[in-house]
């Protein structure tokens, strides 16, 4: 068995994930792995898994592989680049290595709660039968000199006890935004393109990864949510037991500005970014210098609900885009052209690109429902809008099928003085052709302060 090239496979390593966190190494993790294996794989220290002939040590690591899939996929981990090894170019003539890999993971975190699964470990004999020696060597990306000027790089703040990924556009001289993206998405759904044309007018952009998405720190340690029981307690009075609230995402962001020194910032929250972004402007009125929220709602239970076909298709499983890359593409671009406008052409290619874009960076199928939880705890936020007093922008597509207008109505009418801008044409989404328009917005909200 030597079907290497098609395995998506991470070195586990619990002493190595230790020595991660030690050496300071945060948010996700790229490590190289140099794998040199035995003639025949020797099993006599985990003689429950030895197979019934002998086999070679490339064999029982492809065993091993085959039971660490399932797990290596929870905890958000992915193979950037794998191949066959062989005698150095450059280097000592007798040393060889038979198989070398290129791994992610989303923090150091999400390795060590792979990498001490108990069910994973049951497995783990495989390894050990087919290593005859290895290399483990954890890195840090840094920017090529020749192309920093104009690439945006990411960075990673620990905040709040978590790690925050993210990137910054213009003068850092100038007033912040701080964009907050939806729910499940990732800082480059702010595209570089708007965050450029936020920067040209005299600001300076901050996007970044929320926690739980992307490449800041991911709770897929926390045990599956039983939304019954979510649900349940909500009705009853009671708190769930869930890991984060919005209001502690609010906090992440507050806590973003002041690991980066800054006093105030205008907020810019799409979806439950907006929400984030409520939050912040009724909580820490003293740091937002203005509000735009953007295809939001303000928690009112009475308001109208989603379409029943676009609920459907968001807490419909996606296909695994591991093992089935065209069934999530299908999936996902599915869902996206579903919530988008009708006022705009939905171009496919930059979505498709989008999205395994995301997958790139780091995927965990249970950051959505765990900030649904999040949002289904955060309740009616009317009388926490009443308290904003800063200049205030409700952004809202006359098509959105998610958060129905009535919704953005609902928000800008419990701000007091808040202006309401409503979009024809646009959904639940933000299409390269309504950047100037929705930059202006913000800019103008910016202004008034």
């Amino acid at each position: 068995m030597t079907a290497f090239k098609s395995i998506r496979y991470i070195e586990p390593s619990q002493r190595a994930g230790m020595r991660f966190m030690q050496r300071g190494i945060e948010g996700s993790i790229v490590m190289l792995n140099l794998l040199r294996f035995r003639d025949v794989a020797d099993y006599t220290a985990n003689p429950e898994l030895t197979p019934e002939g002998p086999i070679s040590g490339a064999e029982a690591f492809n065993r091993y592989i085959e039971h660490t899939l399932p797990f290596l996929r929870e905890s958000g981990g992915e193979i950037m680049f794998l191949g066959d090894g062989g005698e150095f170019l450059i280097g000592p003539e007798d040393e060889r290595w038979d198989l070398v890999m290129l791994i992610r993971q989303s923090s150091a975190q999400s390795f060590l709660a792979f990498s001490s699964h108990q069910d994973y470990l049951t497995g783990i004999g495989h390894r050990t039968a087919a290593i005859e020696d290895s290399r483990l060597l954890p890195m840090a990306e840094l920017p090529i000199p020749n192309e920093v000027e104009g690439e945006q790089i990411m960075n990673i703040l620990k905040v709040n006890g978590v790690d925050l990924a993210y990137d910054s556009f213009g003068n850092e001289n100038d007033e912040a935004i701080i964009l907050i993206a939806g729910l499940g998405t990732q800082m480059i759904r702010w595209t570089v393109p708007f965050c450029r044309i936020l920067a040209a007018r005299g600001f300076r952009v901050i996007r970044f990864d929320n926690r739980d998405v992307g490449c800041s720190t991911h709770f897929s340690h926390y045990q599956a949510l039983d939304f019954d029981a979510l649900a349940t307690a909500l009705m009853s009075g009671q708190r769930p037991d869930i890991p984060y609230t919005l209001d502690d995402m609010a906090g992440d962001a507050i806590g973003l500005l002041d690991a980066l020194s800054i006093d105030r910032a205008h907020f810019v929250g799409r979806s439950m970014g907006g929400m984030i972004a409520q939050i912040a402007a009724s909580e820490y009125p003293e740091r937002v210098l203005s509000l735009t929220s953007m295809m939001s709602s303000s928690g009112n239970p009475t308001l109208p609900q989603a379409s029943p076909d676009v609920m459907e298709m968001m807490t419909k499983p996606a296909p695994n885009p591991f093992e089935d890359e065209a069934g999530f593409l299908a999936h996902s671009l599915s869902f996206a052209k579903r919530i988008a406008g009708t006022g705009y052409p939905f171009e496919e290619d930059a979505y498709r690109a989008l999205i395994l874009e995301e997958v790139r960076r780091a995927y965990d199928p249970g950051s959505v429902g765990r900030q649904i939880a999040a949002i289904a705890v955060s309740g009616d936020r009317r009388p926490r809008l009443a308290t904003i007093k800063v200049p205030a922008l409700v952004i809202h597509g006359v098509d959105d099928p998610l958060f129905v207008p009535a919704c953005g109505e609902d928000t800008a009418s419990a701000i007091p003085g808040a202006e309401l801008m409503l979009v024809e044409g646009m959904g639940h989404d933000l299409p390269h052709q309504l950047y100037k328009v929705t930059a202006d917005g913000i800019e103008r909200t910016a202004r008034r302060n």
